[in-house]
């Protein structure tokens, strides 16, 4: 399963999202800020998916996202946002997301994304891509 990396400043989010994500088999790991997301992103550890708040201290999301894209564009990259008004789906896109969900989220939902996700990588993987 692929390894995933969460980035949201709200601790409880953070933690509550990795735990789940852990029962689910995947490996995760976590970042408060851009900053901290970064370095962990430049290591080239085997991450495929990353969760980003958009609404991150210093460095938000969207830059975020574009800055992942530029150290591996075939990053899965998934928006988590309480800001339905704040951020349009089109300015994800441009920034190079592949999907967004809006919190309050159901864990459900997280858990088809990421199992999609998760097939699409090993597809990838299996193909050379």
């Amino acid at each position: 399963m692929c390894q995933i990396l969460i980035v949201d400043d709200e601790t409880s989010i953070r933690e509550i999202v990795q735990d789940y994500v852990s029962t689910l088999g995947f490996k995760s790991r976590g970042a408060a800020s851009a900053v901290e997301a970064l370095p962990v992103l430049e290591r080239n550890l085997p991450i495929r998916i990353c969760l980003l708040d958009l609404h991150l201290p210093g460095i938000d999301g969207l830059t975020l996202c574009k800055k992942i894209k530029r150290i591996d564009p075939m990053m899965i990259t998934i928006a988590m946002t309480g800001f339905k008004s704040l951020f349009s789906l089109v300015e994800c896109r441009q920034a190079g997301f592949d999907d967004i969900i809006f919190k309050p989220f159901n864990l459900d939902l997280v858990k088809a994304l990421l199992f999609e996700y998760d097939s699409k990588v090993k597809r990838w993987n299996k193909d050379g891509s």
